[in-house]
């Protein structure tokens, strides 16, 4: 704790008052002394060593007289007399200077309540104005916007960066004592692992380091991300969502004296409303992709209950998935058992229309999905997962892959598959949750659809056949019932060309 000079009444004391002087409490001066102490102290005659060790003392001064300025045992300040001649300060003196200190103190506590009250109403307001523009907001952009824009109002530099993925994306800077911009620019992305800051941030409200200097497990990380950003001095001050970090404020000062308790509550109040607000984002934005789920999940269900072609099926799937995970490759892949192999009758790659020829089930990801019979999901290290899984990759693999598989009677009769190629962590339970409810809708009707085109191609061919063999009846020799059978035949089956093949048996004349 340090006194801080306030006011000298003496021309060469001016100096003093302008550099804003500052002494330890507890030190060997007579303020210091004082102010620790709470009693008076007086020297009455300085001796040269004493006077050179204390700068704050007039140059000609040869006695001084040091009074607390306290109620009870609270210390407010320190009144000072200095004099040019030793032995200035007798008992009458020092007490009328103590009866002005004893009045000095309620004056100064009563003002010292009044700034403490405005100070107070101040920051509720600022914080009030906050939360009414951040309950508006409808994004986190948004959010930590209006966060920064509060922050123009502090008396330090202030920064605010946004955890994007293993790095630190600065979004807002501010210094009150400059109108010109950075120099040099500041970056905007920093190779910081927004990981590794939480990980000492979440037992610590806020953190300080004065002078950047090394603290007890505090990540080097953050020390380098202050000189980055030109402190001497800085406060950090995370904001998080879920409990992981979101972003984190930076307060930065040139006196590490600025950066303390007291001055630091309106910002993690403001920290803590931004937390809120990003909270109140994150459950809307849930239940609205709750609500757009259910909304797919019916579409989907109309869908099925009316639409006997598969191709349009997998189209209105196609969409209604795009819809709530945005623009990502899509796939339904077929497996034919007999023939164990995978067809892929729909499949999307870059929004464009795509054909894969048949492959038998073999070591891909797909051939895994099916042999498991089991949803896979992979978003992070996706090749190296891949292959731990004892998959052969082709081509390029994609950073993120989901896929369920379509299950009818407990046999795989195929997979809906989305991926991207280019982001990690694209996909979740959530996702994975939706396929697979749709996959268990869309297996039956896949069953159900081919089991009436099976059907339906049965009657056709049982009509087929009835209608050749009336006609066959109705021929009048031999020659003309083969030639009915051959073109009936080869309309029936879309052939071009046929024969008919006759054995005469010789011993009986018959032909076979």
């Amino acid at each position: 704790m340090r006194a801080i000079l306030q006011q000298v009444a003496c021309a060469e004391g001016q100096e003093l008052t302008s550099k804003e002087y500052k002494t330890q409490v507890g030190s060997q001066s007579g303020v210091g002394q004082a102010a620790a102490k709470n009693q008076l102290i007086a020297n009455a005659d300085l001796s040269p060593i004493i006077h050179n060790a204390n700068d704050y003392l007039l140059s000609e001064t040869r006695s001084e007289a040091c009074l607390p300025i306290a109620i009870e045992d609270k210390v407010l300040g320190v009144l000072e007399a200095q004099s040019i001649n030793s032995n200035a300060f007798d008992p009458i003196l020092l007490a009328s200077l103590q009866t002005i200190a004893n009045h000095l103190a309620p004056a100064i506590q009563h003002f010292q309540a009044r700034e403490t009250t405005q100070t107070i109403l101040g920051e509720l307001s600022l914080l009030y104005q906050s939360s009414q523009s951040m309950a508006q907001a409808k994004t986190n952009d948004e959010i930590l916007k209006q966060t920064a824009k509060t922050l123009r109002q502090a008396p330090f530099m202030t920064y605010v960066l946004k955890a994007d993925d293993n790095r630190l994306r600065l979004i807002s800077n501010h210094d009150p004592e400059s109108t010109e911009v950075a120099t040099p620019p500041l970056p905007e992305l920093f190779d910081i692992s927004p990981v590794e800051i939480e990980h000492f941030l979440f037992i610590h409200e806020y953190l300080i380091t004065y002078e950047l200097s090394p603290a007890t497990g505090m990540p080097e990380s953050l020390r380098n991300l202050a000189k980055q950003l030109g402190c001497t001095a800085a406060a950090f001050i995370p904001i998080r969502r879920s409990n992981q970090l979101e972003a984190l404020i930076v307060l930065g000062a040139k006196r590490g004296d600025d950066l303390n308790h007291k001055t630091l509550q309106l910002y993690v109040s403001l920290a803590n409303l931004t937390s809120v607000a990003l909270e109140r984002v994150l459950a809307l934005e849930n239940t609205e992709r709750r609500l757009n789920r259910l909304q797919i999940l019916d579409s989907v269900s109309q869908a099925i209950t009316v639409e006997t072609d598969l191709n349009h099926l997998f189209r209105v799937i196609h969409e209604q998935i795009t819809q709530v995970m945005g623009e990502i490759d899509f796939m339904i892949a077929m497996y034919d058992p007999k023939a164990n192999t995978i067809d892929v009758p729909y499949a999307y790659e870059e929004n464009q229309p795509i054909s894969i020829p048949s492959f038998g089930l073999g070591d891909g990801l797909t051939s895994i999905l099916i042999r498991s019979k089991q949803p896979l999901l992979l978003v992070e290290d996706t090749e190296k997962r891949a292959i731990e899984l004892g998959a052969r990759l082709m081509g390029k693999p994609a950073k993120s892959w989901l896929g369920v598989p379509l299950i009818v009677g407990g046999e795989a009769i195929g997979a809906i598959i989305v991926q991207d190629l280019e982001r990690e962590h694209r996909f979740d339970e959530d996702d994975q949750r939706l396929l697979s409810t749709l996959a268990t809708q869309v297996a039956g009707s896949v069953r159900n659809t081919r089991l009436i085109h099976e059907t339906r191609l049965l009657a056709e061919r049982e009509s087929a056949a009835k209608e050749i063999t009336n006609k066959l009846w109705k021929s009048s020799d031999i020659d003309t019932v083969l030639r009915t059978a051959i073109y009936e035949l080869g309309k029936s089956l879309n052939a071009t060309t046929g024969f008919v093949q006759l054995e005469l048996d010789e011993r009986e004349g018959n032909i076979n």
